[in-house]
């Protein structure tokens, strides 16, 4: 456990502020803050006297009711008076909320002539839930940080006033602030701010918080620093602002997220966002923190990962060997084990999509693949952030062909060799359904082709990043949002996404069907809308009418149930698929030996295009849709190619 003590004399020991210029004022406790302190030495003071000595200055009041209020020190409701306040939190907590508020305020009062004092103020507030978020996530002294990340740099507006040529200067140098005044002055803003506290009283631990607030590369050097309260409020001070005290703050965070796994802090700043959205903590008018950092985010790592030459790198124990295909969301290289020798294909994410929604489903595909045994189902070996802050993970690496490339090449298939593939995906539906889990996104491009342990058209069935848990205790993907690929969706994704199950995989799968036998999905030639219209209310042709040849009433009758509007109608489960398929007459039509010999003499060398799914999203207004819904409709459209059973896939 760390020595508040003796670090406090380690980083101040008898130091004192040093002569300043008349200028520079000084922010200084009020008389009631001054009153207060005494009544809260003393043992024998009552709640009434505290209550009183704060309660006489109005402006102090409200300041100490907004700052416990916006910190929320584990209080479940809003705190509107300070003997209650005092009750809740104790003469401690209280005292260090006091003292902040006085700084506060008279920050504000002195602030009044400056320019940005509300924007500064909001950075201060929004610096200290960033460093409260971070303890807790690190499990460290959260109010300590909370209150160290509020006051560190409670100078700097007075500095910039009493000292505007120097710090101009500053912004323009382009290096750490406190690194400058050091050089400039002798001293730097974290010192003095410490000293101030030191001097009007403050927890022991806090002062030493604030005198640390910008060591963050010592910090995380020495172990029993690394793991104590300094290092929320050194993070906190990572974060961009207007004095641009980090030039390099978000390439620092990426590096400590490196090394604390735990340390997300996209994350905490969304969770530093929905306390700024409650309708008690929005005081001033703000960016959101998270998508300002994602912005950052892009521009390091994106300027990292051109720098980087992947090919030859090694990912976790997979050398990168070959780049086999690239969109602009990503790029996926072949790649092997060292130790076991195998091939794998790794999929490397753009850092640009660095985004909440890109990472879910990014991080979704990898874990719930893993969590799949199906031999139909393909496999995930790992998945992690590189040290340059790309996304990845590591699968099975498929050495054929996805069922869109071919029909495109090859055109229809036989029966029997229908009945073979969709058999073989209904295994891993099957499995999938059996956890809870709805595919959403079955589609030609999402099945492949290969030669797996010498066995020849081993169909795998991938992309599970738009999957839905039904059941279960899942986050729903939110409110109407439609996923998934127009030409493959149920009238239920469309129309009511939230409420689907293993029956709109079936549909999904009926549509494959239809489009290995006639080589023609079903509403070709239509625009987004028209397909996303015709999916609700058009029947499509029977395979056998589209071909004008007959296909036998089995299949084609299964095929056509699977496609029924009402999911009451379909059959009730993929198993069921599977059963009634391998009663048709055509089953027994394509044997092993058959595929052996397809792909002795098809030229099967090209690797799988699958991973090109790593598309930029867009989002479409589909208000003006007449799909029997009355409410307002987006859709997240991936542009993968749309010749023929190529479509945009919804995401």
């Amino acid at each position: 456990m760390l020595d508040w003590s003796k670090l406090y004399e380690e980083c101040l020991g008898d130091c004192q502020l040093p002569d300043l210029p008349a200028r520079l004022v000084i922010p200084r406790p009020s008389k009631s803050v001054t009153e207060f302190l005494e009544i809260a030495r003393s043992s024998s003071s009552t709640l009434q006297q505290v209550t009183e000595a704060i309660e006489r200055d109005t402006e102090l009041t409200t300041q100490v009711l907004r700052l416990i209020n916006s910190s929320a020190f584990g209080l479940k409701q809003r705190v509107t008076s300070i003997p209650r306040a005092i009750t809740l939190l104790g003469h401690r907590r209280c005292k260090v909320m006091l003292m902040s508020a006085a700084l506060a305020a008279s920050m504000t009062s002195a602030n009044q002539g400056f320019d940005g004092a509300d924007g500064f103020l909001a950075k201060s507030l929004e610096r200290a839930i960033f460093a409260r978020q971070t303890a807790m996530t690190l499990n460290v002294d959260a109010e300590a940080a909370y209150v160290a990340a509020l006051l560190q740099d409670l100078l700097l507006p007075f500095l910039q006033h009493a000292y505007p040529n120097d710090y101009n200067e500053f912004l323009r140098d382009g290096e750490p602030l406190d690194q400058l005044e050091r050089a400039r002055f002798g001293w730097d803003h974290a010192t003095m701010a410490a000293t101030i506290l030191k001097s009007w009283n403050f927890p022991t631990d806090v002062v030493c918080c604030v005198a640390y607030h910008h060591q963050i590369q010592k910090i995380l050097q020495v172990d029993h620093l690394r793991t104590s309260g300094l290092i929320a409020p050194a993070l906190s001070a990572l974060l961009p602002d207007g004095f641009q005290q980090e030039p390099e703050g978000v390439l620092k965070l990426f590096h400590v997220q490196q090394a604390i796994p735990d340390f997300r802090f996209i994350e905490i700043a969304a969770e530093v966002d929905d306390e700024f959205g409650q309708p008690d903590g929005q005081l001033f008018h703000r960016i959101s923190l998270c998508d300002h950092l994602s912005r950052l985010a892009v521009g390091v790592v994106e300027q990292k990962r051109a720098q980087t030459n992947w090919l030859g790198k090694t990912i976790g124990r997979y050398t990168l060997e070959e780049k086999i295909g690239q969109g602009s969301m990503g790029e996926v290289y072949r790649a092997r084990h060292s130790m076991l020798r195998r091939p794998a294909a790794v999929k490397l994410m753009s850092i640009a999509h660095l985004n909440p929604e890109a990472i879910l489903r990014f991080e979704k595909e990898a874990q719930t693949t893993s969590e799949l045994s199906s031999p139909h189902t393909v496999q995930v070996y790992d998945y992690g952030t590189t040290s340059e802050g790309v996304l990845f993970y590591v699968m099975e690496y498929l050495d054929g062909m996805s069922l869109r490339e071919l029909i495109e090449t090859y055109g229809p298939i036989p029966e029997g060799r229908v009945i073979h593939i969709l058999s073989q995906v209904c295994g891993s539906l099957a499995e999938a359904h059996g956890k809870g889990l709805i595919h959403r996104d079955v589609k030609p491009d999402n099945i492949v082709l290969s030669i797996s342990g010498g066995v020849c058209d081993f169909a795998k069935l991938l992309d599970f990043g738009l999957v839905e848990v039904v059941g279960g205790h899942a986050e729903k993907s939110g409110g109407k949002s439609i996923q998934g690929t127009p030409l493959y969706m149920a009238p239920e994704a469309i129309l009511n996404p939230e409420h689907i199950d293993g029956r709109t995989d079936v549909y999904a799968l009926g549509a494959v069907a239809y489009y290995l036998l006639t080589g023609m999905p079903l509403f070709p030639g239509k625009n987004i809308t028209n397909v996303l219209h015709a999916q609700v209310h058009e029947i499509p042709p029977t395979p056998s009418e589209l071909l004008g040849e007959p296909i036998s009433d089995d299949l084609e009758g299964l095929i056509m149930q699977c496609l029924q509007k009402p999911l009451e109608q379909r059959p009730g489960c993929v198993l069921e698929v599977a059963e009634r398929l391998s009663r048709c007459p055509s089953a027994n039509q394509w044997s092993f030996a058959d595929a052996r010999q397809w792909w002795a003499q098809h030229d099967n060398s090209r690797d799988s295009r699958y991973s090109l799914e790593l598309m930029r999203p867009e989002i479409i207004d589909c208000s003006d849709l007449a799909l029997g819904s009355t409410s307002q409709t987006h859709l997240v459209i991936s542009n993968t190619s749309t010749a023929r059973a190529g479509t945009p896939s919804i995401h």
